[in-house]
């Protein structure tokens, strides 16, 4: 266990649920928004992959604050933050925060974050 890590905390796979639904009512208000714009709606017989779910939880929390990763320029924005958030990691893995394991883990989670915008 690492200094940065909290005593009795599971490694970060077993903390993240990425095919839960936190917010079904608000997921069906995304998709309705979606459809508003001409998209097509997600085939009801094939199952959503985690990335798809993670996605949808990303644009929900989007769709809050009245933005959609389906626009150009909140896209960006966010494609921008992950390449922020990704040196932060970088530095704290350099400076002995997170150790190599576990910055592969947090990178792994900022890269399936960057398919967000196009899964929506």
């Amino acid at each position: 266990m690492s200094a940065a890590e909290p005593a009795g905390t599971q490694p970060l796979g077993a903390v993240v649920d990425f095919t839960k639904r936190r917010r079904g009512g608000a997921l069906r208000t995304a998709q309705g928004r979606w459809q508003a714009k001409a998209a097509p709606p997600p085939d009801p017989g094939r199952e959503r992959s985690a990335a798809e779910l993670f996605a949808d939880d990303i644009e929900v929390s989007f769709n809050a604050i009245s933005q959609s990763l389906t626009d150009p320029a909140t896209a960006a924005a966010f494609l921008k933050t992950l390449d922020i958030w990704e040196r932060a990691l970088e530095g704290a893995h350099a400076t002995g925060l997170i150790d190599e394991q576990q910055l592969t883990q947090l990178l792994g989670v900022v890269e399936g974050m960057r398919q967000a915008p196009r899964l929506v």
